[in-house]
């Protein structure tokens, strides 16, 4: 086989990259609140006040997706998250106040088995249940039941989703 400088440092850049990756998901796994097993998140994944988020087993987190955590986020289970989503559980007060930390913290709660398209913004006090999907580029303002399709700005509910045959008792 023959080998290029260009092929060889790109294979060299690509396992650093990994590595680098790697070290940084397994500190910040290490911070959260909880953290299941088989938790992935890839490069440019942010998450504020990790010792108030919990994300669970089979969870995967995209690239440059930003968790604002400082009210609390719960992650359920097999959760998919694409790329530069945001999850904020902070919000300024309009109060006649300056805004500058004149905020107020509300939960977010996400269901097992959420599918969270890109560019998806979540506000903070929501609750989306099990097995539902979130449209790219929906903003989502209000709870999402479980087994549901949202879509849009701000996000309303367009359709079904099948329940998990796990629930039905099938053997998958």
């Amino acid at each position: 086989m023959k080998w290029s400088v260009k092929s060889l440092l790109g294979a060299f850049i690509f396992r650093v990259d990994n590595l680098k990756t790697n070290l940084i998901g397994s500190y910040i796994k290490s911070r959260l609140l909880f953290c299941g097993k088989d938790v992935f998140l890839k490069k440019g994944v942010m998450i504020d006040y990790p010792s108030k988020v919990s994300i669970g087993k089979g969870t995967m987190i995209g690239q440059y997706s930003h968790l604002r955590g400082g009210g609390g986020i719960v992650v359920g289970e097999w959760c998919q998250i694409s790329s530069f989503v945001n999850i904020s559980t902070v919000n300024h007060n309009v109060n006649g106040e300056k805004y500058f930390n004149n905020v107020s913290y509300k939960g977010i709660r996400l269901g097992n088995n959420v599918w969270i398209g890109t560019n998806v913004t979540v506000l903070p006090g929501i609750s989306i249940g099990d097995n539902s999907i979130i449209g790219a580029g929906a903003v989502v303002t209000k709870n999402i039941p479980a087994n549901t399709i949202a879509l849009g700005v701000p996000a309303e509910i367009k359709g079904k989703v099948p329940p998990l045959l796990e629930e039905l008792g099938a053997d998958i």
